[in-house]
């Protein structure tokens, strides 16, 4: 079985053991895992800085995603690390395709305005300027 990235050849040979085979993979980790691992951050610290969720870095890491990374992305990352995006993607890896970044936060906003006013009691209606309800009205 042969799997192919950017980074890494890999040739799965029974006569290879395992743990040969994860230190060729390690090797050659994506540069996003090598600049993050040089600031000493974790996942979970770049995905804060970001704003980006942490399974958006761990499969940018370890190229496991299905789509090319978006333009949006690469740029908070990039800024983020303090350096190009060049250092941290090949021009294959990116798109400006899908989804922008930050967009399926799951975070719902709601602007709301609170008006206070006289209630009838017989009606639950606002009551107008007069002060009498329109229903109440003789």
């Amino acid at each position: 079985m042969i799997f192919t990235s950017e980074y890494a050849i890999i040739i799965k040979d029974t006569s290879v053991s395992l743990r040969a085979q994860y230190r060729t993979v390690t090797q050659l980790a994506h540069p996003l895992k090598n600049l993050r691992k040089s600031r000493g951050w974790t996942i979970g610290e770049l995905a804060e800085l970001t704003g980006l969720h942490p399974n958006t870095i761990v499969k940018i890491e370890r190229g496991t995603s299905p789509y090319r990374t978006h333009y949006g992305v690469a740029l908070l990352l990039s800024e983020a690390l303090d350096c190009k995006v060049d250092d941290i993607f090949a021009p294959g890896e990116l798109s400006g395709k899908g989804r922008p970044p930050l967009t399926g936060t799951g975070t719902n906003v709601r602007i709301t305005t609170v008006v206070e006013f006289t209630v009838c009691p017989r009606h639950f209606l606002a009551l107008p300027a007069s002060g009498v309800c329109d229903e109440c009205a003789p």
